[in-house]
């Protein structure tokens, strides 16, 4: 696991701040931070997951989050779902807001000489402020790649300061602004909501690519 602070220039981190803050950006709520098989028919009718996926039985209370994906591939599974939704095919998913991530993107890629196909999403999360700190799901990203033993690397970029957390494989990381946590796909990781601020902002970044 890699911890790189002052990660972007302080323009291209103070603008993605200012920009997902404003009160136009189209948010999403989640209703718990991780979608699972129980939550999603689809993917039980496509018998997903396969054996030797464990999901928690059970969600945390207050579990929520807001969400807004500025990039996704699709994969077969969710190709099928949209097939079967009868929507237009498509390999991958851009928000129309891609613009505002789009300075990221790059130095990340060259930072780790990875390829620039190697995108697999990008994903913002806002936690809100509650009345305590939330520990949310452990999980991966990809638990697919996970276990098939596919590698991947997920990045997760704090945007603002904050007292919230993430923690990776055990070790808990500090939210602060501009600091870039990379690491293993298949580590098992989670966040840890603020009490000190309204709102707490991540974006997670994957990418096909061995770290």
């Amino acid at each position: 696991m890699l911890v790189l602070d002052n990660f972007f220039d302080e323009g291209v981190c103070k603008t993605l701040e200012e920009r997902l803050l404003i009160n136009t950006f189209p948010w999403g709520y989640l209703s718990q931070s991780i979608p699972t098989p129980m939550q999603h028919s689809g993917y039980r009718r496509h018998g997903w997951p396969p054996a030797g996926i464990n999901w928690p039985a059970e969600i945390p209370k207050d579990d929520f989050m807001f969400i807004h994906n500025f990039f996704q591939e699709v994969d077969d599974l969710h190709k099928q779902m949209i097939k079967e939704s009868n929507e237009e095919e498509r390999d991958y998913m851009v928000s129309a807001c891609f613009d505002i991530i789009e300075p990221t993107i790059l130095p990340i890629m060259e930072y780790f000489d990875f390829d620039k196909h190697s995108l697999l999403r990008i994903k913002a999360n806002l936690d809100t402020v509650q009345n305590e700190s939330i520990t949310h799901c452990s999980h991966t990203d990809y638990p697919i790649y996970t276990h098939e033993d596919s590698p991947y690397t997920t990045a997760v970029f704090h945007v603002n300061d904050n007292n919230g957390v993430t923690v990776v494989n055990g070790e808990r990381i500090e939210q602060k602004s501009n600091r870039l946590i990379v690491f293993n796909g298949s580590s098992e990781h989670y966040g840890i909501t603020q009490t000190d601020v309204n709102a707490r902002l991540v974006v997670n970044y994957n990418f096909k690519a061995e770290l």
